[in-house]
C-alpha cells in the first residue's frame, strides 16, 4: 500500500541544491521553494512524496533529518506531512444517494 503526501519542509543550514537533489534522488520528486529567510539561513518549500514498502511519514522524516544532519550536524529540519488521500472535508448540498426515483 502506498500513501501520497504533500510535505512542507523547513531547513536551516543546508544549501538549496543539496535539498533539491536529495528529494529528487531519494523520493523521485521535485522540490519547490516558496520562502527564503536569508537573514536566518532558513529555506522553506514543498514536495509531493509517495511512501510505500511499509515506510510511514515519521520514518521518512527521520531518514530526511538524518541525511541533512550528516552533512551539517547543526542543521535544523522540520517536516509537515499532509495525507492527500485522507484530507478532511466538508460536504454541502443535496443527498444524491436518496434520489433513486427521480429521473429527469
Amino acid at each position: 500500500m502506498s500513501r501520497n503526501y504533500e510535505v512542507n519542509v523547513k531547513i536551516k543550514g543546508i544549501d538549496e541544491k543539496v535539498i533539491e537533489n536529495y528529494f529528487g534522488e531519494n523520493f523521485g520528486s521535485s522540490f519547490e521553494f516558496f520562502m527564503e529567510d536569508e537573514e536566518n539561513g532558513i529555506l522553506e518549500g514543498t514536495t509531493d512524496i509517495c511512501l510505500c514498502g511499509g515506510m510511514w511519514d515519521y520514518d521518512a522524516h527521520k531518514k530526511i533529518s538524518e541525511y541533512f544532519k550528516s552533512i551539517n550536524p547543526k542543521a535544523l529540519v522540520q517536516t509537515q506531512w499532509i495525507d492527500l488521500e485522507n484530507l478532511p472535508f466538508e460536504e454541502y448540498g443535496d443527498d444524491f444517494s436518496q434520489d433513486k426515483k427521480n429521473v429527469f
